[in-house]
């Protein structure tokens, strides 16, 4: 790295707002992007190599959006956004082809959801590009991590877009098995107040599963 996180972080900004792609989100997703390039390493150690950052991150940006009065979804896609913000590094990491078959499949599943993979995938070229002070860690083909278990060597922006190829497909093959499960609308507490008309001695009433504190 030749930024501190902070510098890091505005520089993740700055590479996401100058890809085209962009351009083409909703004005709800572009603010959802920019949040998470502020917020992706907060929990990160200085200087560290720190594999627990992205998950940790997640949750603290979760609960920090909290003050930022955003739709429910938007506060899920940013969970999503930063949590999974490691990806390439997780399926790079693949010894042989089974284990890289079952990491695509679990990143597929995990950003399934509306456009969230896309999202994912503009975020990871603008975290590698933010690295240095030029592209070079996103372009270059040598280097640790560069190499596959075949093999092959491709710089990780090149990495990135062959496992994403192969995670759309993925993805796209999973929606049609996701079930669209019926949801009971919860009543309103005054609602099953009304309701009540018996309490027993341990407290449970006429209405199933709610109890009266005696």
């Amino acid at each position: 790295h030749d930024f501190d996180i902070f510098k890091h972080s505005l520089k993740v900004m700055q590479k996401i707002v100058q890809n085209p792609e962009f351009n083409n989100l909703n004005n709800s997703d572009k603010k959802i992007m920019l949040l998470a390039s502020l917020l992706h390493d907060i929990t990160k150690k200085e200087g560290f190599t720190d594999p627990t950052h992205a998950i940790e991150g997640g949750f603290d940006a979760f609960f920090i959006s909290k003050k930022f009065n955003l739709a429910d979804d938007e506060e899920i896609k940013l969970y999503n956004l930063i949590k999974n913000h490691e990806w390439l590094g997780f399926v790079n990491k693949s010894k042989n082809n089974k284990e890289l078959t079952e990491k695509l499949r679990s990143t597929a599943y995990d950003l399934r959801h509306d456009n969230i993979f896309d999202m994912s995938l503009m975020f990871t070229h603008a975290d590698l590009k933010a690295v240095k002070t030029d592209d070079s860690f996103h372009d270059r083909p040598y280097g640790t991590g560069r190499t596959d278990f075949n093999g092959e060597t491709l710089s990780f922006g090149e990495r990135a877009d062959l496992y994403a190829d192969k995670i759309k497909k993925l993805i796209e093959e999973l929606k049609p098995s996701q079930p669209i499960l019926p949801v009971t609308k919860i009543p309103k507490a005054s609602i099953i107040e009304k309701a009540i008309t018996t309490v027993k001695q341990d407290g449970s009433t006429n209405i199933k599963g709610d109890y009266k504190d005696k």
